[in-house]
């Protein structure tokens, strides 16, 4: 009815069968469109059905107003393949889209991005992708490395006032809002880093304080403030190396839970030399086990100075912070070499247990 009447019966048929096959129509031609208590044809085949009603009159420009809404992926490509196919006859084609696929964005020849009817980009839909790179590569924060420190320091400080029960159990989930913002720029790994190490070093320091304390005249260890002292620093560099260690393995994984199964896991690797503890044995009259493993087992000498054990802790620490940073900027790279790592080495234990 939209034809001229001056075209005849054969033109006009002709002209139908040019439209059904340029909109893909061709299987659903016979089919009933449907309705609401009887099936018809698809959505997309409506979409494109519509489309075609339009193009009969064969206008110069076709304006669409988002014209896959409503629809899944594929149907939506198929949508925008028959305007593909309407614009290489020569015809314009102007339609607004509401997050494409990768598949029906390829599609397009030129966009036009809008932010708050303001122009965000407008060119070759190709070159798109290329300028948003390049805009990425260019986020810095405006801000000094300084400045960051100081706030992020700030408000881990904060958050631990707050509540005391906080610190512990939320390293996992500030790993998780690290993520976030450092995707976006905010600030840095090291920022991050040096930060938390600032903020949870009071914290460590009264716990081991109170620790050692109430374990040293309770069990009446060697007198002296300076054997005192020594309890106390190293129950801060065991406590700061465990920490690191749950914050590399948060890192890592994606889930929390599976976070905190893995760091204990991990932490369970290290082993007590129990030096001085006697086991019963098995059998009734026979010899107790001594549990000097380290010397007898793996023949690791345990003569030398106690501050050595204390340099190999805080070696540690710093090992671990290190790869904390690593971890946090190469995180899809160190999760497969971590995870072949750690294999290695408990394929390795298995084989010297056997």
């Amino acid at each position: 009815m939209r034809l001229p009447s001056k075209m005849t019966k054969e033109e006009i048929n002709r002209v139908v069968e040019e439209t059904i096959t340029e909109m893909g129509l061709e299987d659903c031609a016979d089919n009933r469109i449907g309705n609401w208590h009887s099936r018809g044809i698809s959505n997309g085949e409506k979409k494109r059905l519509s489309i075609g009603l339009e193009i009969l009159t064969q206008p110069y420009v076709l304006l669409l107003d988002e014209p896959t809404t409503g629809l899944d992926s594929a149907s939506a490509f198929y949508v925008i393949q028959a305007l593909t196919n309407i614009a290489c006859n020569g015809r314009i084609v102007i339609c607004s889209i509401h997050q494409p696929c990768n598949e029906t964005f390829s599609l397009f020849d030129d966009l036009l991005l809008l932010s708050c009817g303001e122009t965000v980009y407008f060119g070759e839909a190709n070159m798109a992708l290329k300028e948003e790179q390049e805009i990425e590569a260019n986020i810095s924060s405006s801000t000094t490395w300084l400045k960051q420190l100081c706030t992020l320091t700030k408000r881990s400080f904060v958050n631990m006032t707050r509540d005391i029960g906080y610190y512990w159990p939320s390293m996992i989930f500030c790993i998780m809002v690290f993520s976030g913002e450092r995707s976006k720029g905010h600030y840095g790994e090291a920022a991050y880093v040096v930060s938390n190490i600032i903020s949870s070093f009071p914290f460590l320091l009264v716990l081991s304080i109170f620790s050692g304390t109430i374990i040293y005249y309770m069990v009446k260890f060697h007198p002296g403030f300076a054997n005192y002292a020594f309890l106390c620093i190293n129950l801060f560099c065991c406590l700061s190396v465990v920490e690191s260690c749950i914050m590399v393995v948060a890192s890592v994984v994606q889930n929390v839970l599976m976070g905190l199964v893995t760091g204990t896991g991990v932490i369970g690797q290290f082993k007590n030399e129990m030096l001085g503890v006697e086991i019963d044995p098995l059998q009734p009259g026979d010899p107790k086990i001594s549990g000097e493993v380290l010397t007898l087992i793996f023949g690791v000498p345990l003569n030398h100075d106690k501050w050595w054990d204390l340099t190999a802790l805080i070696i540690l620490l710093l090992v671990h912070r290190l790869l904390l940073s690593l971890v946090l900027r190469y995180n899809k790279t160190s999760i497969s070499l971590l995870l072949w790592f750690y294999i290695c080495q408990a394929k390795s234990t298995l084989r010297f247990t056997w």
